[in-house]
């Protein structure tokens, strides 16, 4: 099958041979007979000069390098160059014959169909040389007559005639417009022989060519051919052809839209079954033969290519290569669109890839253009594709998404929106960049590479667990690729390049860069990132946005997942909850140890006022037990402060809690508002106040640089936890479900009331008669502290209760 065939169109919309089944069997064998010798004589050649090169090197006494492996060795390049300067006069304008003249007879112009006109003219001139150099494919003079005296060519010859024959054709043929005229034009007289073959006996010129041999010729030859292009297309003073420059600039599309529709026409047309040359020129097929000479289609026709193989379908690094090659060219060959032989940029590696690549390059380019649409559609709205998830066991089931999940869902989506069916034009001048709509296979490559490589650096940035967010989003983006608007054969516009979340190629994928050595590209893509202080900040504080404790949880449970991407898989639920030696058990028995020390007093001074209930600053002083409870709750937050500072500095750990410092703390503020709770369960005296106190303490002091410049989480004493839910993930069946938070303390509960009960002792101590006076004023005030409907009265100051209780 021919290049960007595929296989339902190809079978049922094949294009008709130019040549009947016994030509066909004649062709190909001469073909593998022509093909043999060559081979045969390339590698004589090559030999040849290698042994010329060495020789050199040996008489230079080591002092240069033999050199190996070039694309054209000089005896080859000699050969090339004696046939180019034989065609010279094939291709001169305004000398053509009289049977040129006729087998271009019927070509007319476009608005010139019912008469000739200048550009009829103009057309049949072009088309004059393409057959005189058919002509000269078959090694008969420009009248298409026997050479005199002519004897057979030699079987290495009659190949390398043929190959470069179609080089010179294609690449002035395909720019034209009504290509497809020319191309039967061409055809026809390939068929007969010449646009004499009763004077010359020639039939079939070089009919037996298929696409591969003229790819693999094209990389041998190619740039030869060009640069002679180039020198022949100069005014004759300066050693260019006679009017050779008419050829090329005639016949052309007269603006850009009216060649990018034409072209646009040509590509909606069904591929070619045949791989032959002559039938794809027979079935004006010109879009399939660009990729012979133009590297621009070359490289989309290669990442088609790479879509699928069979039924194996190829990496996005493989696909990521075609791009590469492209630019790699770059500096050799013709710009897509401009005249072949164009100016040149000189030798080395091609200004193209740095280009592409840099900080203002098509890259940083299209990624800007997707990251703005993947920011605006979240402030806008996305609908509520993102709103489940598929269940860790991937058994079909679905569930909510959690916040993060749905997030990181969403802006992947809208990525995906604006790659595959962008609604807005790109950010390039005339959305004709390189990366641009009118170049989709090019911009869905990159764009699926930015897209994955975004993913995996939120991945690494995200606080919770987003994998089945990105899943999810790269789910949504297949069925756009599969099934959008411009991603099928209806619309013209052919099937969009798929994008898999579980393709891992591009870590180990390795192109040029820049003008250095190859590297992986992703290297040079989380520079872009790191660099975009516009999107990916907005997106990332997003994604990590926690705004309850409940919502704390719920991210670390996220992590309780068997098989985790983000580096913190296989901790069950069950090792993280049990209460001997899971994480949370570990955990709060450091905080018990700390609560413990000084006899479960702080020596901080935030102890000694508490709230007067007026809400006034200067406050009250608080009664012994308040003043305890404040002591003992705040050595546990200055615990926390300090666990905090050390998983900073211990996040590659394997510890789930070791993930991010907001982790330990939210456990921690957890853990003493449980801890609170039943102090003030088990108190015989009020030591609400006090409890406050040592939580606004936290809130107040933890300050905006409490865990190496980041700032620590709040922990409210009044947050209700009662209704708050989080994921568990069954060990066995992977199953998740929602799971009262009330149900996984059950696990740590009684240590931590065991720890409290401890501590109780010395909170409940009251020893003068003044202590156990206020200790029952206190319990008297907060039973009568009520209405009749058992709402509480706001909070009355300790001067007001003197006025009930008298204390002298």
């Amino acid at each position: 099958m021919v290049a960007g065939a595929t296989p339902s169109a190809a079978a049922s919309n094949s294009c008709p041979s130019a040549l009947g089944e016994t030509e066909k069997q004649e062709s190909e064998a001469t073909r593998k007979q022509l093909k043999a010798e060559w081979d045969k004589k390339l590698e004589e050649l090559r030999q040849q000069w290698e042994q010329q090169q060495n020789a050199a090197t040996s008489s230079a006494r080591g002092t240069v390098q033999p050199v190996q492996g070039v694309t054209i060795p000089v005896p080859v390049k000699t050969e090339v160059e004696e046939m180019l300067k034989d065609l010279g006069p094939y291709v001169k304008w305004g000398e053509a014959s009289s049977s040129a003249a006729k087998a271009c007879g019927e070509l007319r112009a476009p608005g010139e169909e019912k008469g000739g006109g200048k550009q009829t003219g103009n057309m049949k001139n072009v088309c004059k040389v393409f057959v005189q150099t058919v002509n000269w494919m078959g090694n008969l003079k420009k009248d298409g007559t026997e050479k005199n005296g002519g004897t057979k060519e030699e079987d290495w010859k009659q190949y390398l005639r043929c190959a470069v024959g179609y080089e010179v054709l294609l690449r002035v043929l395909l720019p034209k417009y009504e290509v497809e005229k020319f191309m039967k034009v061409i055809s026809d007289t390939m068929k007969a022989g010449g646009t004499q073959p009763t004077e010359s006996g020639v039939t079939n010129i070089c009919s037996w060519v298929k696409m591969k041999d003229a790819k693999d010729m094209q990389a041998l030859i190619g740039d030869e051919v060009q640069g002679w292009l180039n020198e022949a297309k100069e005014d004759e003073k300066k050693g260019g052809i006679r009017g050779f420059k008419n050829v090329i600039a005639w016949s052309r599309y007269t603006n850009e839209t009216e060649e990018q529709q034409a072209r646009a026409k040509q590509k909606a047309k069904p591929s070619c079954q045949s791989d032959s040359i002559i039938d794809l020129m027979k079935g004006g097929r010109a879009h399939q033969l660009d990729v012979l000479v133009n590297p621009l289609t070359a490289a989309e026709d290669c990442i088609q290519q790479k879509k699928k193989d069979g039924t194996t379908e190829k990496s996005l690094c493989d696909r990521l290569k075609c791009i590469d090659d492209y630019l790699k060219s770059q500096n050799k060959t013709t710009p897509p669109g401009g005249s072949p032989g164009g100016p040149q940029t000189g030798t080395g590696q091609p200004s193209a890839t740095k280009d592409f690549w840099e900080d203002n390059g098509a890259v940083k380019t299209l990624w800007t253009e997707l990251s703005t649409a993947m920011t605006a559609n979240l402030k806008n709205g996305s609908g509520t594709d993102c709103d489940r998830v598929k269940d860790t066991n991937n058994s079909g089931n679905d569930r909510t998404a959690t916040h993060s999940e749905k997030t990181a869902c969403k802006y992947l989506h809208a990525g995906f929106k604006q790659l595959y069916d962008p609604t807005t034009p790109s950010p390039s001048s005339s959305d004709d960049g390189i990366l641009s709509k009118n170049n989709p296979s090019f911009r869905q490559t990159m764009g699926c590479f930015l897209l994955h490589s975004y993913a995996k650096y939120m991945q690494k940035n995200a606080i919770c667990n987003i994998d089945k967010g990105i899943e999810e989003a790269f789910k949504l983006g297949k069925n756009l690729s599969t099934n959008g608007a411009n991603c099928n054969t209806s619309s013209g516009k052919g099937q969009c390049v798929p994008c898999h979340w579980n393709d891992t190629s591009m870590d180990s994928c390795t192109v040029q860069t820049g003008t250095q050595e190859a590297g992986i590209p992703g290297d040079k893509v989380q520079s872009i990132f790191k660099n975009d202080q516009t999107n990916i900040p907005k997106m990332l504080t997003e994604i990590n946005k926690m705004e309850t404790l409940c919502s704390r949880l719920q991210c670390i449970a996220s992590h309780l997942n068997p098989s985790s991407g983000q580096g913190h898989g296989g901790t069950s639920e069950e090792e993280f909850w049990k209460d001997y030696n899971g994480e949370v058990a570990e955990l709060w028995q450091e905080f018990a140890q700390a609560m413990a020390q000084s006899g479960g007093h702080s020596n901080a001074d935030q102890c000694n006022t508490v709230d007067n209930g007026t809400g006034g600053a200067t406050g009250r002083t608080p009664t012994i037990p308040e003043k305890r409870a404040c002591q003992n709750l705040t050595l546990g937050f200055e615990k926390l402060k300090q666990l905090s500072q050390s998983a900073a500095s211990q996040r590659n750990n394997s510890k789930i809690l070791d993930k991010d410092p907001s982790f330990v703390q939210t456990m921690g503020c957890l853990f003493l508002k449980e801890y609170a709770k039943h102090m003030k369960e088990k108190s015989t005296c009020v030591i609400d106040s006090g409890i406050e106190k040592a939580f606004e303490a936290w809130n107040e002091k933890k300050g905006t640089s409490c865990t190496n410049g980041s700032p620590c989480i709040d922990c409210k004493w009044n947050e209700n936890l009662d209704n708050c839910k989080i994921n568990t993930t069954n060990a066995a069946s992977k199953e998740t479900t929602q799971t009262p938070l009330t149900e996984k303390l059950t696990l740590v509960k009684g240590r931590i009331e065991g720890t409290a009960s401890t501590i109780m002792n010395d909170i409940n101590i009251t020893k003068s008669l003044c202590q156990q006076l206020q200790c029952a004023a206190g319990k008297w005030f907060e039973k009568h502290s009520k209405d009749n409907s058992g709402t509480a009265t706001p909070k009355k100051s300790w001067v007001s209760i003197t006025t009930i209780i008298y204390i002298p």
